[in-house]
């Protein structure tokens, strides 16, 4: 097992009653704080909000989906269309950003850290860290990100998807910007300026939910959300993000030919005109 160096004398009692994490986390966000105002305001400007985030369960996992456009704060320029959204922060989670692009970013590196000390401190104390204590250092660290949010508009809120590491089943949980957080008991959640549109589609079949999907059906219904969003949703596009999330195999994301298949199947009457030619961006070296 390999335990931070810094950790490694400490007892596991006392590492949880001291600030070594709390100042980890003040530590990263000091160079942003420091920071002119003016050149923050400019970081503010590519921001995430025109966005959408989904999670979705199904029989013995979650699936994690995400847009890839990001926009300027007037929501008129593309700053990218293949920005990397969902973000990998432990070996079951997967956690999607909306907000400022910077501090979406590196809220989500905090986060890993954060977790991966977390699990090395549980381990060396025997005691694995359980599914609710990941859900609560995440709001922990949302919750540090206030001052940002307050002085300079850095927002940054994610929504988590995980498997339930007693029971083996998928969990979604939305935050909002203070570190509030709630398991969606429906099954689904989204998130973004499209979350709307897609919790749309996913209530549309929310008693096929309810029953358990299969996951080609839970992946397809992924898509169907996200793609019908990017169509209604003027700051909603570019390239689609599924991930697929189970105890078994961990984290696996579905390919970019699956997803354009899946867009061919379902056809413009059921997603719009933004499926017709998907992917329309050039994978990136």
């Amino acid at each position: 097992m390999n335990i931070p160096a810094e950790f490694r004398n400490f007892s596991p009692s006392s590492l949880l009653e001291t600030p070594e994490l709390q100042n980890f986390i003040k530590n990263r966000q000091a160079g942003l704080n420091e920071m002119p105002r003016d050149i923050l305001e400019k970081m503010a400007g590519i921001i995430r909000s025109s966005t959408v985030l989904t999670g979705i369960t199904f029989d013995g996992g979650v699936i994690a989906g995400a847009d890839g456009q990001s926009t300027d704060t007037r929501g008129l320029e593309i700053a990218d269309d293949q920005a990397p959204k969902l973000h990998q922060v432990a070996p079951h989670t997967v956690i999607g950003m909306t907000g400022s692009s910077a501090q979406c970013d590196e809220l989500a590196r905090i986060i890993e850290e954060v977790l991966r000390v977390d699990e090395a401190i549980n381990q060396f104390a025997d005691t694995p860290l359980t599914t609710e204590g990941t859900v609560g250092r995440v709001s922990m660290v949302v919750r540090q990100n206030l001052p940002l949010v307050a002085y300079y508009g850095l927002i940054a809120i994610p929504l988590l998807t995980t498997i339930n590491k007693e029971t083996g089943e998928g969990k979604v949980y939305h935050y909002d910007a203070v570190g509030g957080y709630s398991d969606a008991t429906e099954g689904f959640w989204a998130d973004g300026c499209g979350g709307p549109n897609a919790k749309g589609i996913f209530r549309g079949n929310t008693k096929d939910i309810a029953k358990g999907l299969s996951k080609d059906a839970a992946i397809m219904l992924t898509v169907h959300a996200l793609a019908k969003t990017c169509h209604v949703n003027a700051g909603c596009g570019g390239k689609l993000l599924v991930k697929v999330i189970t105890k078994q195999d961990g984290i696996v994301d579905v390919s970019q030919d699956r997803i354009a298949e899946i867009c061919k199947e379902l056809g413009p009457r059921v997603i719009g005109t933004y499926g017709l030619g998907y992917p329309y961006a050039t994978p990136r070296e």
